[in-house]
């Protein structure tokens, strides 16, 4: 687990998305496993842009089981948040995204 976890390990809030049988679920890593919590935020995006995300990514939620065992099915963690990029093409994305956005 060492390549997947941060070097404190589950010390701080840790989010992410699996795979589950009805679809992407929202789970929050913790040193007892993996939880879904997506009845308190059915997107990351919805967590992140809440009121306070660290609370619902605290909520109890539902053990899916331990880390290892939840390793095949773990998806990227962004679904429907904006992504902004920096470098020598930010100016061309931004211009890009802003018309995907109006259209």
């Amino acid at each position: 687990m060492a390549e997947i976890l941060p070097e404190d390990g589950t010390a701080g809030t840790l989010i992410g998305r699996v795979q589950g049988k009805a679809g992407p679920c929202v789970v929050a890593v913790r040193a007892e496993g993996v939880f879904d919590i997506t009845r308190s935020a059915a997107t990351v995006a919805d967590l992140c842009n809440a009121a306070d995300p660290l609370a619902l990514a605290r909520s109890k939620g539902e053990r899916i089981g331990s880390l290892e065992e939840a390793i095949p099915s773990l998806l990227a963690p962004i679904d429907l948040q904006a992504i902004k990029a920096a470098g020598v093409t930010f100016a061309v994305s931004l211009l890009e995204r802003l018309i995907e956005e109006q259209t």
